[in-house]
């Protein structure tokens, strides 16, 4: 297979940095495995997953399916180790890739394993100097009868890691860049991310609410309504591209009880809470007094105009009002 450049950096950069761990005794890491536990690959690298699964899919060590889901290419694996990268090591210390079927839960709690357990397949690489004391397989790495889940420790771990990881950014870049799958599952996954927080402008009884959440925002609102616990929650977040993502709170039924902003319900202390944490909003109530639902639309399309344009009127909004 031949390799393109960024490949060929990114495997430059992980050789540099396993032959930095193989001044240390010998430990089987789990190359496919969740990164809190102690002999992950990827907690030794100091990555999170995504970085972790980008950087081998940047080495060519790894490849994503039509699904999105993570394939580590074993076979891409062995040829690593084996090729030049570490071919000034002694035999003792060059790294070795293996593939184990083993029920790792019950192997980490150091439980009796059941018949018909299932397996799950797991791809390791032994990183280190090898002593009389190395297990020869992952499985065997044990420490009174449980997996051992603290690798061998190192004064300068932190900072090798720090190092690499510097060094592992821009081959992530160019190689998200370049493929069309790590680049969609990259933003899928920081999409799903994005925190979501509602924007609700609050009225008087809150009944028969639902919560919606839409990126584009509808020309004519429902009145929204709400009682004083509404106040703590005006917050609106900015999406992708410029737009505003936001969560409105909209009213389903059929009351003619619309927008007024502070509640005749409520005690004298109570609104004067809520006039200390929002004054502009119980300025505007005081000013205005019942509000109406065309003035609601108007108000919160105004707030969300200033919001997409980092708090300037837009000259197209501007001249609209001019008109």
């Amino acid at each position: 297979m031949k390799l393109c450049n960024t490949t060929i950096c990114a495997r430059r950069e992980i050789a540099n940095f396993i032959i930095l761990l193989s001044v240390l005794p010998a430990f089987w890491f789990v190359i496919n495995d969740d990164p809190t536990h102690g002999f992950s690959l990827c907690g030794v690298f100091g990555m999170g997953i995504n970085d972790f699964d980008s950087t081998l899919v940047a080495a060519g060590l790894a490849s994503i399916d039509v699904n999105g889901k993570m394939r580590h290419e074993i076979e891409q694996w062995k040829q690593f180790v084996d090729g030049h990268h570490f071919c000034t090591m002694d035999e003792h210390s060059r790294p070795q890739i293996s593939t184990q079927k083993i029920p790792l839960q019950h192997y980490i709690d150091g439980t009796p394993v059941p018949n018909r357990t299932k397996k799950e397949k797991l791809h390791v690489i032994l990183i280190g100097r090898r002593q009389h004391t190395t297990p020869n397989k992952f499985s065997l790495q044990k420490s009174n009868g449980k997996l051992i889940q603290t690798p061998p420790h190192s004064n300068l771990r932190r900072a090798q890691q720090r190092t690499f990881a510097r060094m592992m950014v821009p081959m992530i870049m160019e190689a998200t860049r370049e493929n069309d799958r790590l680049y969609e599952r990259v933003m899928d996954e920081n999409q799903s991310k994005r925190p979501r927080s509602p924007l609700v402008i609050p009225s008087s009884k809150l009944k028969g609410c639902t919560t919606a959440s839409t990126e584009n925002i509808p020309k004519k609102l429902k009145t929204v309504v709400g009682a004083k616990s509404s106040y703590e929650n005006l917050k609106s977040s900015t999406g992708e591209c410029g737009k505003v993502s936001v969560d409105v709170i909209v009213q389903t039924s059929n009351s003619d009880n619309f927008g007024t902003l502070v509640n005749d319900d409520l005690e004298d202390s109570e609104v004067a809470e809520l006039k200390k944490k929002f004054p502009l909003i119980m300025k505007v109530a005081n000013a205005v007094g019942d509000l109406d639902e065309p003035f609601l639309d108007d108000l919160l399309q105004e707030l969300l105009v200033v919001r997409q344009n980092e708090g300037r009127p837009s000259g197209t909004y501007k001249n609209r009002k001019n008109n």
